[in-house]
């Protein structure tokens, strides 16, 4: 059974730090559709004027946590590490079917990896945009994504040898 979709709900994914960066990088495109943010950047709010074109702002917040609990830390536990993966995979999922978007952009780099797992399994397209700070290999996140995606960008043209299939379009500003 083929599930009802918004014709024009563009999510729009990355984490925090960098991934993010790039993806402001798409700014103009955030109110050429409906459109949501998923991120896990907490300081990421519709108060910030760039944002505030989004329809709305969903945060998945498991890995941030982790990291914030892993500073200063000198033990690193495997198994709170999958906690906090399976647990990022629960928020991702309840996230995506809250909006049920018609495509999904992302940056990276972890949210994107069970976001696309729900978009492939139930009919969404999936950008995903390789990380301009891979020139010569791909990232553990494009590695993974790869399979789930409907389309690659690269930022550099020595990117088209790694990813054969991927589009060249320049670096995100």
């Amino acid at each position: 059974m083929k599930r009802k979709r918004n014709n024009r709900l563009v999510m729009f994914a990355a984490s925090q730090g960098g991934h993010f960066t790039e993806l402001m990088g798409l700014k103009s495109l955030f109110a050429l559709y409906d459109s949501v943010l998923v991120t896990s950047n907490l300081n990421a709010t519709k108060d910030r004027e760039e944002l505030n074109v989004f329809k709305d702002i969903a945060y998945s917040s498991a890995m941030a946590e982790r990291r914030e609990k892993m500073a200063g830390s000198k033990t690193r536990s495997r198994w709170k590490s999958l906690f906090s993966y399976l647990k990022m995979f629960v928020e991702c999922f309840r996230i995506y079917f809250r909006y049920k978007p018609t495509v999904i952009i992302s940056t990276g780099s972890y949210i994107a990896v069970p976001l696309f797992i729900c978009g492939k399994l139930f009919g969404a397209k999936t950008l995903y945009i390789e990380s301009n700070a891979k020139v010569y290999t791909k990232s553990s996140t494009g590695k993974l994504v790869e399979k789930f995606s409907d389309k690659i960008y690269v930022q550099w043209p020595e990117m088209l040898s790694v990813y054969p299939q991927a589009e060249y379009h320049g670096v995100l500003h």
